[in-house]
C-alpha cells in the first residue's frame, strides 16, 4: 500500500518496536513513494545494519521527504549512517525546480549510540 500512496504526507511508526526485518519491508513499501515528507521511525528497535538496502530500495522513491526520525534507536552504527546518506545523496528538490537542493532537510539521530567517527559521513 505504501508504494503507491499519492496522498500519505506524514507517517509516524515512533515507539512500533518495528526491527531490522521491518526496516527491509518498510524500505520496500516506500521505494515507489513520491508524496511523503516526514517518516518517524524513533524508539524502536533498529539494529546495526537494518538500513542496508535502503539505497537500492530509494534509488526512485522518496524523493520528497523532508525529515527522518531515529532517534532512540540505540543499536543503529556507522554503517547505517552510510546507507542512509547514500539514499538521499542524489535526491532533490523536483517540486520547487531546484536540481541542485538536497530534499532531506531534518535527520533526527538523537540517543542512537552512534560513535563519533560516524558523523563524518
Amino acid at each position: 500500500m505504501l508504494w503507491n500512496n499519492k496522498t500519505l504526507l506524514s507517517l509516524s511508526l515512533a515507539g512500533c518496536r518495528l526491527s531490522n526485518h521491518a526496516a527491509e519491508a518498510l524500505g520496500e513499501g516506500l521505494c515507489k513513494n513520491t508524496s511523503l515528507q516526514k517518516l518517524d521511525l524513533s524508539d524502536n528497535r533498529f539494529g546495526p545494519e537494518s538500513f542496508k538496502n535502503w539505497p537500492h530500495f530509494c534509488a526512485k522513491g522518496l524523493r520528497y521527504l523532508r525529515v527522518l526520525d531515529l532517534a532512540g534507536n540505540c543499536w543503529l552504527g556507522k554503517k547505517d549512517v552510510y546507507y542512509l546518506l547514500q539514499c538521499f545523496k542524489n535526491q532533490t528538490t523536483a517540486m520547487r525546480g531546484d536540481p541542485q537542493q538536497p530534499a532531506l532537510k531534518e535527520l533526527n539521530l538523537k540517543d542512537t549510540n552512534m560513535s563519533e567517527d560516524a558523523a563524518t559521513y
